[in-house]
């Protein structure tokens, strides 16, 4: 059986059987020592480490550190936030005198990433004990060491206060309220630790997207803008029911709230089946009382609706493998309905 040691910055040692106190000196050197039994003889092999091992190619380290955060966030699954977005300041061009603008959309763009970051890297930190434990999520940076607890946290400060920066640049009104949204996406991280509807909470975070590019270009609230606020509340909240069934086990054994762990599963799929045909109506009194729906926006909506329809039939004939599938059936759905109501733009 060989015992390796590593260590960097090596230099050749004499060729000569080592003592104990050439062993210790050239570990620190950086020495390459091998020690393998053979023929009742111990063999002790001592070599310079590579080069290029001395040397690792910082790009390739920089690339895999962003890769590291991205997947820490999530980076994709800002699908859930920024059609609403979109489709919240297209809204309020309709509702405003305001014209179109570059700048405005560029510092929406900013705050929908740096709200994310902060949100996913701070949910993150505060799940990192319960993540380590669980085999779905053991992978995950914090637990796998990819990331430190420490500075996940600070990552995620650091852009909860680039998003509250960047809202200065829009209007008060946003300003004002960015404190707010903070403190929601931040709270939904710890509400599960005493309170079974955190789904509702991680649905309200999602649902600030289209009111804040609706008051970013008008600096006032509707009642439309506020109904599909609550259509997007209800749709991550039915689907977030669905997805937590897979750490139903988990959950109850670590004493963590939620719909599933408090009513059973089969009754967690009829109250997401119950949200999700909320939100499907109220979703449609949207597109009638807004100015600028029309057929492309019902198309979309009918594709949006049947994105629903299969994550449920998923659920209906009991395949709870595919479950891990609905976060991509979802997100399908409303791209595809922001892509339908642009055209009605167009």
């Amino acid at each position: 059986m060989a015992i390796w040691f590593y260590c960097w910055n090596c230099t050749p040692l004499a060729h000569h059987l080592p003592s104990l106190k050439d062993l210790e000196r050239g570990v620190e050197r950086g020495v390459h020592i091998t020690i393998q039994p053979s023929n009742h003889k111990t063999i002790i092999l001592m070599s310079n480490i590579n080069k290029k091992t001395q040397n690792p190619d910082k790009s390739g380290q920089s690339i895999t550190s962003i890769n590291n955060y991205l997947s820490l966030i999530k980076f994709q699954h800002i699908v859930f936030s920024f059609p609403f977005a979109v489709i919240g300041f297209i809204s309020g061009l309709f509702y405003s005198d305001t014209t179109f603008s570059i700048k405005l959309i560029i510092l929406i763009v900013l705050c929908v990433v740096f709200a994310r970051n902060a949100a996913m890297s701070f949910n993150r930190w505060a799940d990192r004990k319960y993540d380590e434990k669980n085999p779905r999520t053991s992978d995950r940076e914090i637990p796998a060491k990819r990331i430190s607890s420490e500075n996940t946290l600070i990552f995620s400060i650091v852009n909860a206060i680039f998003f509250i920066v960047t809202t200065v640049f829009i209007n008060k009104v946003c300003f004002y309220l960015s404190f707010v949204a903070i403190f929601i996406i931040f709270f939904y991280s710890l509400f599960k630790r005493f309170s079974s509807f955190s789904h509702f909470v991680l649905g309200l975070s999602l649902a600030i997207a289209p009111v804040g590019g609706y008051i970013a270009i008008t600096g006032v609230i509707t009642l439309p803008i506020m109904i599909l606020a609550l259509v997007v509340c209800l749709w991550v909240s039915g689907f977030d029911i669905l997805y937590a069934v897979q750490d139903y086990d988990f959950d109850k054994r670590e004493k963590l709230f939620s719909i599933p762990v408090r009513y059973g599963i089969k009754k967690s799929y009829v109250i997401s089946a119950f949200l999700h045909f909320l939100c499907l109506i109220l979703f449609l009194i949207w597109i009638f009382l807004e100015k600028n729906t029309g057929f492309f926006s019902l198309t979309g909506f009918g594709l949006f609706m049947l994105s629903i329809v299969l994550q449920h039939a998923i659920v209906y004939f009991n395949n709870p493998k595919y479950l891990k599938y609905i976060l991509l059936i979802n997100g399908v759905g409303i791209l595809l309905f922001c892509f339908f109501y642009i055209l009605d733009i167009i």
